[in-house]
């Protein structure tokens, strides 16, 4: 699904007076009233949960700098180059440390933090200029 489908798609639900969000954690989609998200809805909402997720988080101040930085490393054109949030702070992998930030993981993940995950999907999507100006809104 493309950034602009699950825009709709988070912009339907809104539309039936569904408040939708991300959890605290960044790792759940919570909306109510509950028994208003219709079956098929859901059914689309459940098959592109990352999408929705990161465009919940888009706003999110961890998201939003994680954005910037992975941003400023893709090239205008050519091969992207392995993207990290804070690439200076890497001299080699740590332990239970987030690959592109190096923040502490949780134990549900592995290798990258959730706003990192989120930010690298708005990033490489260009959900628009998170910082300012054009806002990617889920409104």
């Amino acid at each position: 699904m493309s950034l602009q489908e699950t825009m709709a798609l988070l912009a339907s639900i809104r539309s039936l007076g569904i408040e939708i969000r991300a959890d605290d954690a960044r790792e759940h989609i919570l909306w109510r009233p509950r028994q208003m998200l219709p079956q098929e809805l859901y059914r689309k909402l459940a098959g592109h949960r990352a999408e929705a997720l990161a465009l919940l988080c888009a706003h999110d101040p961890e998201v939003v700098w994680r954005v910037h930085a992975l941003r400023m490393q893709i090239p205008p054109k050519g091969s992207i180059p392995p993207l990290q949030a804070r690439p200076y702070l890497f001299q080699g992998a740590r332990y239970k440390r987030c690959g592109s930030c190096g923040d502490p993981l949780t134990t549900v993940q592995q290798y990258v933090c959730l706003p990192c995950q989120h930010a690298l999907w708005l990033a490489l999507e260009g959900a628009g200029d998170l910082g300012g100006g054009k806002a990617a809104t889920n409104d």
